[in-house]
């Protein structure tokens, strides 16, 4: 078989084992993913193998091998510096947990071992010689962009619930269509849900959303039904997720992970702090989860910096570029620049006028603000994912997440405040000589010993109000300086 779209030090070391073992008597085969990505033009990032061979069989024709899942049949071949998973035909039953066979029985025939399998799509093998054994239709289910069970549905997800988000991932990142059986037999299981570890189901819908449609698996997840019926909380109903949809018309056109989590979370009107446990509880590692709440929180301090301006008030504009450069100083950079991103993302309304001095329904600098929210009548029953125009979207309902504070349209009085963009915030961020405390030219000691005084809270208070002086452009970057503003400070306490 030639190889177009995998590694070819992979497919080599791949030929060279499924070789060996046809030399030792032994079927086998390219099987599963591999062979699906290769007939759709999509890069094979693995290659796995089926074989005839008995595990012991295939241990004793390879020096390097490492028994990853003995008792299934699968033995690890170290070749050519790749890790190649070979399993031997095997079928399986008692799946008591929804996840895992109880019973595995090793077989002769290649279309057996092929029958256990989740999806047509994935159901198909290859030879060295490149004949393919295709027995439940999977290359035409490629051709028609279809996912389909092998089998009967119900049976494949009572079997392992897990397949259900497969399921959806596979339609989503493919952009496929679902055989209606199969969206059927997904509806009647989709309790079974619950059997499924919270770390499974993550590791699905993170695919699910960071792959190239995350719209369109977002629409099939909210369709299923799924999430509310999985162990991990989900606090939000039907209507919730279909308004979100509605805000969420850039979230492919975002790279970063990090900012795609963090438009569902602000879409779905969640705050920063219902964001961290949530997060905590759907198992996402640290970095990732501070990463994503770090944006929501200056999402909230630029909020509240907009609640309290007052447009007629003078040095309004100064105002707001400090609690611009607060918020950078509070919660980094990078999640103040994520948080421009996400804006950009949500619309060039959003991105052009987020603050106070903008008028029209862009006023806010939410993303929300820049499309209202649709209810599920108005989300099409082919695609729920599909986002609603404003005009398509009623009033904001009270489950939906408030938009952000702004300034009244056309206020009546002359407002010194001009309108606030995306690009005025980094101008704002640029113009900021340091941005941490680290780049400070005075040490919390040089402080201490200065006030001759212990540290204690209260040095950290005034590092920090030494930094903003800083940062805004108050005070020079300068030790001197620093420590005389600081006996000034302290003398104010």
């Amino acid at each position: 078989m030639e190889w177009r779209m995998a590694p070819p030090g992979m497919a080599e070391a791949a030929g060279t084992v499924v070789a060996g073992l046809v030399a030792g008597g032994h079927e086998a085969y390219f099987v599963g993913g591999c062979l699906r990505d290769e007939l759709l033009g999509r890069p094979v990032h693995d290659i796995d193998i089926t074989t005839s061979a008995l595990p012991e069989e295939v241990m004793s024709l390879f020096p390097r091998c490492v028994p990853t899942g003995l008792a299934h049949g699968t033995i690890t071949v170290l070749q050519e510096g790749y890790s190649l998973e070979v399993t031997t035909y095997r079928t399986e039953s008692g799946y008591a947990d929804h996840r895992r066979p109880e019973h595995v029985v090793f077989v002769r025939d290649v279309r057996e071992d092929l029958r256990r399998r989740d999806f047509t799509i994935n159901a198909i093998c290859c030879g060295l010689d490149g004949g393919r054994i295709d027995p439940f239709g999977g290359e035409r289910d490629l051709k028609l962009r279809v996912i389909r069970c092998v089998g009967e549905a119900e049976e494949r997800f009572e079997e392992d619930a897990l397949r259900m988000l497969r399921c959806v991932r596979f339609a989503s990142v493919l952009d496929f269509a679902i055989a209606k059986n199969t969206w059927r037999g997904l509806l009647r299981q989709r309790d079974k849900l619950a059997h499924i570890a919270v770390e499974r189901v993550r590791a699905e819908v993170e695919r699910i959303l960071e792959g190239p449609h995350p719209q369109r698996g977002l629409g099939l997840l909210l369709r299923s039904g799924l999430l509310p019926r999985g162990k991990a909380p989900f606090p939000w109903t039907g209507r919730d997720l279909a308004a979100a949809a509605a805000r969420l018309a850039g979230l492919g056109n975002l790279e970063s992970a990090r900012l795609r989590w963090a438009l569902l979370l602000h879409a779905l009107g969640s705050s920063a702090q219902c964001a961290d446990e949530l997060l905590r509880a759907w198992t996402f590692p640290g970095a990732t989860r501070t990463g994503i709440v770090a944006v929501l929180r200056v999402r909230e301090a630029w909020d509240a910096a907009l609640s309290s301006a007052r447009p007629e008030a003078s040095g309004a504009g100064e105002r707001l570029r400090r609690r611009w450069i607060a918020a950078v100083l509070g919660h980094g950079q990078s999640a103040a620049e994520g948080w421009l991103t996400l804006l950009e993302a949500a619309g060039p309304d959003a991105a052009s006028a987020v603050g106070a001095g903008a008028r029209g329904p862009a006023a806010g600098v939410s993303a929300t603000a820049a499309v209202a929210p649709a209810t599920t009548e108005d989300v099409p029953a082919a695609d729920a994912g599909a986002p609603a125009t404003a005009e398509d979207a009623p009033a904001r309902d009270a489950g939906a997440p408030a938009r952000s504070a702004g300034v009244p349209d056309a206020p009546t009085m002359a407002s010194s405040i001009p309108p606030v963009t995306t690009r005025l915030l980094r101008s704002w961020t640029a113009e900021m000589p340091i941005r941490t405390l680290a780049e400070l030219a005075v040490s919390g000691h040089e402080v201490t010993a200065a006030l001759e005084k212990r540290p204690g809270p209260w040095l950290g208070v005034l590092l920090n109000q030494l930094l903003l002086a800083v940062a805004a452009g108050d005070l020079a970057n300068d030790n001197q300086l620093l420590l005389q503003a600081a006996q000034r400070m302290d003398r104010d306490e």
